[in-house]
C-alpha cells in the first residue's frame, strides 16, 4: 500500500507540545485533527508559540474512496468529516444543525478536509499515480454541488472555487499531455 504525505503547518502553544511529547505521532494526529487544535487562536501575541511541520499521511485507497464520495454529493447535501472517510449527512429526526453542532462539524471543517484530500491526490499525481487523476476530475461535480449548497456564503464559495481551480489545472495538463 502506498501513502502520500501532504505538508501542513500547524501552530501550538507549549502546553499542547507537552501533550505531543507524551503520545505517538499517530495518536497525536488523531487527537489534533479531532480537536481541531490548529484552529485555536494561539497566534495572537502568544510568546510560546511554536510552529511544527506535520505530514498528513493518506493511503491511496482513502483518497480514492473520499474522492468517489465527494463526486456523489448532490445539491443541498452536506458532508460529515469526523472519520477517516467522508460521509454524506443522512436524514434524521434530530435536526441537522444540532447533529453538526454536537459533532463540531461545519463547512469550514468540510472544506479543510476536501482540500487535504485534493492536495494528497495532487501529490500522488506528481508521483506518477495517474489513475488518481480521473477520480480527482470526477470529484468536481460534487464540489460544484457543495458550492450550490453553500451559495449564500461568499467565503465558502471562494474556497471551493480555489479547490476547483487546482483540479482544473490538472485537467488542463491532462488535455495538453
Amino acid at each position: 500500500m502506498r501513502a502520500v504525505c501532504c505538508k501542513t503547518w500547524l501552530f501550538f502553544d507549549k502546553a499542547f507540545l507537552y501533550k505531543l511529547a507524551r503520545h505517538s505521532l499517530n495518536q497525536f494526529l488523531k487527537y489534533a485533527l479531532s480537536q481541531e487544535c490548529f484552529d485555536q487562536e494561539v497566534l495572537s501575541g502568544e510568546e510560546y508559540v511554536t510552529n511544527i511541520c506535520i505530514y498528513i499521511v493518506m493511503e491511496r485507497e482513502e483518497v480514492i474512496i473520499n474522492l468517489k464520495l465527494i463526486e456523489s454529493v448532490q445539491k443541498m447535501q452536506k458532508l460529515t468529516t469526523r472519520d477517516v472517510y467522508l460521509n454524506i449527512e443522512s436524514p434524521s429526526l434530530i435536526p441537522e444543525c444540532v447533529r453538526r453542532w454536537k459533532r463540531q462539524d461545519g463547512r469550514d471543517t468540510t472544506i479543510k478536509k476536501i482540500n487535504e484530500i485534493v492536495n494528497c491526490a495532487l501529490e500522488m499525481i506528481k508521483q506518477e499515480d495517474l489513475a488518481i487523476k480521473d477520480y480527482l476530475i470526477k470529484s468536481c461535480v460534487g464540489i460544484s454541488n457543495l458550492k450550490e449548497t453553500y451559495a449564500t456564503c461568499n467565503q465558502t464559495c471562494a474556497r471551493l472555487d480555489m479547490i476547483l481551480d487546482k483540479i482544473h489545472c490538472v485537467e488542463i495538463k491532462n488535455n495538453e499531455g
